[in-house]
This record gives structure tokens, C-alpha cells and sequence, in this order.
């Protein structure tokens, strides 16, 4: 589907994965004839130099009868345990590539996939009321998650189109989908919120609940400070602007007057490690530094809008990514 390749990441030596678009109109199910649109492959280097291609199509671990995972909007690899996470229009997977395998002849396919594949997580919020856990399909607001980061204690940080929170870590694989409530989540924000005390905020607070608050990414800074973005794909749609997270309070910042953006409408944000924000708009990148409220340009972009941007710390000194439009920088030395 259009526009092809959405996001790519590197895996292990000589492995990349690649996601794509995909079509989530439909039903969801096995009835829907685009359940095999957008999902990813894993591309590896043989030792002659072709290529190998495994095509990862995701299913839910529970049935074959749901495909809904299908846009895929981030990926994320986790290096020391060689694990792969996959926000998507609707839920996060998490994928051990290195147990895959196509089904054997004659066997069913559930079998082989539920061996490197645990389908799919969501935190939530329901649709102008708070979550009862009667909720159906249509009432709980969640999908497109844009932000996955690792925490230091080995959870996954996400946000999405409506919350965000934190995925507690299973040591089995089978685990990841196969949990409820607070076995699954350390942090669920707003789902149950309660206004009158203030526990459990939302990320920014909508007019309504579950409206949506378009987060595009999620980051943890070098003071343990969780950072968030609000950057809407429909420019129509209003931008909150960036929040902050002690683990207590949220706290809210303008991109434009406190991070020095030219536009409220946030791309994307990492935190780097020498404890700054790079901030992302569509056409400009900022370093931040929220405890001095200062902030610096980066120059000498590639050109076009800005899609994406990634910390590469395994390399010395560490590299800030940039893809735009029409090419990527990788920046080694930052003003």
C-alpha cells in the first residue's frame, strides 16, 4: 500500500527489518481481503552477499481468526536480548526473529508463528466515559502506536493515537499477550482516571475522554524523566505539545516558545545521552536542553519533511539519525 516502507531498523550484524504500509479499514478478521497488507520482513546478508527475506506476517497469538496488525509505525530492537518490538495501527508485538520459521508441510501455521511471535498489547482509554472492562470493540481507543522506548529496567515505554504506558517485560514470549491489568501494565494512563483526585492523569486531557491526543513518540532521558510528543498525521488536528513525566506529575511545554520548534506539530523526539531532547518538526530538528531552557538549530538537514529520527549509542561517540523526504544524516558531532 502507499507509500510503501513507513519505518526501517537494524537488528543483528547484517539484518535490517522493514515495515510497510498497510490497508485497516476492513474487518479485522479472516474475512478481510487486505489481513496480509503492511506487517514487515527481516532482511539479512548471507555469507555470499545475496539476500535472504522472511516475510513476518502478524496474526493474533490467541486466534487466527483476527489479523488487525497490520500499518506498521515503529519498530524497535532490543540489542541485548535480541528482541523486536512492532507498534502498529492497533497493538505492539513483540517478535524473537531468530525463532522464526515457515510452517512445515502440513502443519498449522498457528503453531510455527506462536514460536516467535506474541500478539499484540494496547493500553487504553474508552470513548467519553472512563473503561468499565465491558467495553466492546468499538469503544476502546487504541491503535497507531508511533512511540516504543526501552526503559532502563528492561519494560517497554509506548504511546498512541489516544494513551500511552509502560509494558511490563515476560520472560516467556507466550506471556506478552496472555496477562491482564496491572500484570501487564506498571503505567496505564488515564484508564481509570479519576478526576476528582487526579490519580492516574491522562498524557494531555482532550476535550472529551478518549478523545484523540495524537502521541508520536515516547523517550526516556538521562535523569529518568519520560518524555512524550504530541504530533498529529492530520495537520487539521490540534497538537497538545510536549509533556514530561517525574513518575508523579505531568508537566507541559509549548514546542514552539520553550523547545524553539518553528511549528507546534512534533515529528518525533529522542533523548540523547548527554541528557538534551532532539525534537523533530516537520522541518527542523532542535536540540533541547529543558532544565537550562536552552535550545540550538541543527543545520544542514537533507531535504523535504522530516520523517523520523534515532540515538544510535552503539557507536562512539553516539549518532543522532535523521531521515527527511529526500535523505538521512547521521550526525556524530552535535552543536
Amino acid at each position: 500500500m502507499a507509500p510503501g516502507i513507513t519505518t526501517i531498523e537494524g537488528g543483528g550484524q547484517g539484518e535490517v527489518f522493514v515495515g510497510y504500509q498497510g490497508r485497516s479499514a476492513g474487518a479485522g478478521d479472516w474475512t478481510d481481503p487486505d489481513r496480509h497488507s503492511g506487517k514487515l520482513d527481516r532482511v539479512r546478508v548471507k555469507g555470499d552477499g545475496s539476500l535472504q527475506v522472511d516475510r513476518m506476517d502478524l496474526v493474533s497469538s490467541v486466534s487466527a481468526q483476527f489479523w488487525e496488525n497490520r500499518r506498521v509505525d515503529r519498530l524497535l530492537y532490543d540489542h541485548a536480548r535480541r528482541e523486536l518490538y512492532v507498534g502498529t495501527n492497533h497493538g505492539v508485538d513483540r517478535l524473537q526473529p531468530d525463532a522464526f520459521r515457515n510452517p512445515k508441510s502440513g502443519e498449522w501455521f498457528l503453531a510455527s508463528t506462536r514460536e516467535w511471535l506474541s500478539d499484540h498489547l494496547h493500553p487504553r482509554v474508552c470513548f467519553h466515559k472512563a473503561c468499565t472492562g465491558d467495553e466492546s470493540k468499538d469503544t476502546q481507543m487504541i491503535g497507531d502506536w508511533r512511540g516504543l522506548w526501552l526503559a532502563a529496567d528492561g519494560d517497554l515505554w509506548v504511546a498512541g493515537k489516544w494513551t500511552a504506558g509502560k509494558i511490563r517485560w515476560t520472560q516467556q514470549l507466550s506471556q506478552w499477550h496472555a496477562r491482564l491489568g496491572a500484570d501487564t501494565f506498571s503505567v496505564a494512563f488515564g484508564d481509570p482516571y479519576d478526576p476528582a483526585t487526579g490519580r492516574n492523569p491522562p498524557v494531555f486531557r482532550p476535550p472529551r475522554e478518549g478523545d484523540p491526543v495524537e502521541l508520536s513518540a515516547v523517550a526516556v532521558a538521562k535523569d529518568g524523566t519520560v518524555w512524550f510528543a504530541s504530533g498529529p498525521q492530520n495537520t487539521a488536528t490540534r497538537a497538545y505539545g510536549i509533556a514530561s513525566w517525574d513518575g508523579k506529575a505531568f508537566r507541559c511545554f509549548d514546542p514552539v516558545r520553550d523547545a524553539g520548534l518553528p511549528e507546534a506539530n512534533v515529528r518525533d523526539l529522542v533523548a540523547l545521552p548527554d541528557g538534551r531532547l532532539a525534537v523533530a518538526s516537520f522541518s527542523a530538528v532542535v536540540l533541547w536542553d529543558p532544565a537550562a531552557s536552552l535550545h540550538r538549530a541543527v543545520a544542514d538537514l537533507p531535504k523535504g519533511t522530516i520523517q523520523r529520527l534515532e540515538v544510535d549509542q552503539r557507536v562512539s561517540p553516539p549518532s543522532l539519525h535523521v531521515a527527511a523526504e529526500q535523505g538521512a544524516a547521521a550526525l556524530r558531532v552535535l552543536p
